[in-house]
């Protein structure tokens, strides 16, 4: 811990989900976002020197995780994290990643079996890890098929327990948790829990006003904001109008802020370059679709909006989990419309959902609209609740 990340001490829990995993326990991470998740399969590779093998839904996401772990635990080791996919443009990863020479390797769902098989077999597998887990569960907010299938983890990888398993995730209700469970066959998982109460978040919620009110509000607060703000809007549209009002405001008042905006109507090249400039302090706002939600880590996030409602009470958690990772105070807040939360029942949104799966994200979208309507009850307490805390 102190070689690799410079840490004297272990931020609670981590100390026993590394232990179980090196006693090659399954074990199952429900934390909050900021938490420390990731140290959870990276520490017992550099321990063992076997590799974690981590299933990440966003290649996004890994090329943060793979350059933040490189430039701090590999600092003075060379590349001990690697990515494979279909954006890997460098065919000698994978022939490094078979034989082993990493530390800990990303893959996509749709890359998990195949050469991977003789790791495993050639008992270079120390781990296989399921980060963002709760989009195999059909009961989540972000369901994906390509995490289905990770039934094969245990069939071809570790049939009889030969690799331990870990699922990780921060949005995870009751169902989810034993349908993950139940996909990844886990056999008496150690299981580590801790609140998903964010203090250093305060929350804010209030009705739309109308577009030039609405748009004069988000100004004013992404111009307030004393570090990165993302704005998260429901459509293309709203994103491109808000991106351009901010940029024209910056503009007129001579702020030196970048703006830019972020979905996937864009070219790959133009978002890949917008989030390595919000990653990197040249872009300070991001506004953006739900395509900008997992992949974001950036510690010093002090403001995220949505305007409009997002669609479940998790997919809300989720994105405002972006906001305050370093654990300073940070502001979320949602400017919602009478019409938001009736447009996730259109065919749009669950015309490819069986009707359990229906019912279920309808009884999500319920709780958001309870909690972004009510004046009486306590937010924070709302939240809580959803997720089966008092």
């Amino acid at each position: 811990l102190s070689k690799y990340y410079g840490h004297a001490d272990f931020r609670p829990g981590q100390l026993e989900v590394v232990a179980a995993t090196v006693q090659g326990r399954d074990s199952c991470v429900y934390w909050s976002t900021g938490s420390g998740k990731s140290l959870c399969y990276q520490l017992p590779a550099l321990h063992t020197g076997k590799t974690s093998l981590v299933v990440s839904p966003l290649i996004s996401l890994m090329n943060d995780q793979v350059t933040h772990m490189n430039n701090t635990a590999g600092a003075d080791e060379g590349d001990l994290a690697a990515f494979l996919g279909s954006s890997q443009t460098d065919k000698s990863v994978e022939e490094r990643a078979l034989r082993g020479d990493f530390r800990v390797v990303y893959v996509t769902p749709e890359k998990l079996v195949g050469d991977i098989d003789d790791m495993a077999r050639d008992g270079k597998l120390g781990l296989v890890a399921v980060d963002e887990a709760h989009c195999l569960s059909q009961w989540g907010h972000d369901f994906r098929k390509s995490y289905r299938g990770l039934t094969l983890i245990r069939t071809q990888l570790s049939p009889n327990g030969e690799v331990p398993v870990m699922a990780l995730t921060a949005t995870a209700v009751e169902k989810v948790r034993e349908d993950i469970k139940d996909v990844l066959a886990l056999k008496r998982p150690h299981v580590a829990r801790n609140s998903c109460d964010r203090t250093n978040l305060r929350i804010l919620v209030s009705k739309k006003r109308g577009g030039a009110a609405d748009h004069l509000h988000i100004y004013e607060r992404c111009r307030d904001a004393k570090g990165s703000v993302v704005v998260y809007c429901v459509t293309k549209r709203d994103a491109e109008d808000i991106a351009t009002v901010l940029k024209n405001k910056f503009a007129t008042q001579n702020i030196a802020a970048g703006v830019e905006v972020y979905h996937a109507g864009l070219a790959m090249s133009r978002r890949d370059a917008t989030h390595k400039g919000f990653l990197t302090g040249s872009v300070k706002v991001v506004v953006a679709t739900v395509a900008f939600g997992m992949g974001i880590d950036k510690p010093d996030i002090r403001l995220v909006m949505h305007y409009g409602a997002p669609k479940t009470m998790e997919e809300y958690y989720q994105q405002v989990g972006r906001a305050g990772r370093d654990g300073l105070p940070s502001d979320v807040e949602m400017i919602y419309g009478d019409g938001d939360f009736s447009r996730y029942s259109d065919e749009f949104y669950v015309g490819k959902l069986d009707a359990a799966a229906r019912k279920t994200q309808k009884e999500s979208t319920d709780a958001l609209e309870r909690f972004s309507r009510s004046r009486e009850v306590c937010r924070r307490a709302s939240i809580l609740a959803h997720f089966g805390e008092s």
